[in-house]
């Protein structure tokens, strides 16, 4: 930042990720917004070819690219390269279908959209704490045409702590009210309602704290070491798996897969 201009750094006191992403922005000067999160890369090339698709488009309103997935020492866990449908502008929503759209990003960090179609779609809405992503792209995709790039642009890494891994199921509480927020709005209702709902529900996990935090981060390892396993990655996958136990000892399906991959290198072996 010393060195170039257009380079700010922000310090703020820790009030969750939806708020740092409304203060983010309203920062923003550009004519696009892009972000990242700690730990992800952005794969060279990226923020180059995302401008250059809105430079093809003057009707693009959001965009994504492929997302590689890695755990924290960089092995591959998946990609997500979206349905295949939006390979060129395309308009997404469709509230009959199961997640409201027929394509969609593959990572919040994979995006980059209008900072014009930000402001009119309404930004990020403080009360989703958790899927503020998608309650955004759907009212982006309500805008106008999202396009999927057919390059894996942006790595993703899941650490057995992150929000991903641990909260899964109150991230699809948030979804289920997104998708819900989504649909009151196209049959011309209100979703105030619904953000009350989210609200809610923010303020609940707010009160439990982490009471349920060792249990949780059990439960992310298994994932972690579930996806590794099924690449063939078994060091990577048992040493998730350690991790799991040491976290919650009662994780049974973590022992299972461990006395697996222990007869498993043992008939390789032999």
């Amino acid at each position: 930042a010393a060195r170039d201009p257009r380079l700010r750094v922000v310090h703020q006191a820790n009030t969750g990720l939806t708020r740092a992403l409304i203060h983010g922005c309203e920062l923003a000067r550009g004519e696009f917004i892009a972000r990242q999160d700690a730990g992800d890369v952005s794969l060279p090339g990226r923020l180059n070819q995302q401008v250059r698709a809105f430079g093809a488009s003057k009707e693009l309103v959001f965009l994504s690219c492929r997302t590689r997935y890695v755990e924290e020492a960089g092995a591959l866990l998946f990609e997500k390269c979206g349905t295949g449908i939006a390979t060129t502008p395309t308009s997404i929503i469709a509230v009959d279908r199961p997640h409201g759209v027929i394509d969609g990003p593959t990572h919040h960090g994979s995006v980059m959209f209008l900072r014009s179609r930000y402001l009119a779609a309404g930004g990020y809405r403080t009360p989703f704490y958790f899927g503020q992503d998608w309650d955004l792209w759907y009212r982006l995709g309500s805008l106008g045409p999202f396009q999927m790039l057919p390059h894996t642009l942006y790595q993703a890494r899941i650490a057995p702590t992150d929000i991903s891994a641990v909260n899964k199921s109150v991230q699809e509480a948030f979804a289920r009210l997104s998708l819900a927020c989504l649909r009151a709005r196209s049959a011309g209702g209100s979703d105030a309602h619904l953000l009350k709902e989210a609200s809610c529900i923010a303020h609940s996990m707010a009160q439990k704290g982490t009471m349920l935090r060792r249990r949780k981060i059990a439960q992310g390892c298994n994932f972690l070491a579930e996806c590794l396993r099924r690449n063939g990655n078994v060091s990577e996958a048992q040493s998730y798996f350690l991790q799991s136990i040491r976290s919650n000892p009662l994780q049974l399906r973590a022992w299972v897969r461990l006395l697996q991959i222990g007869l498993f290198t043992k008939g390789q072996k032999q």
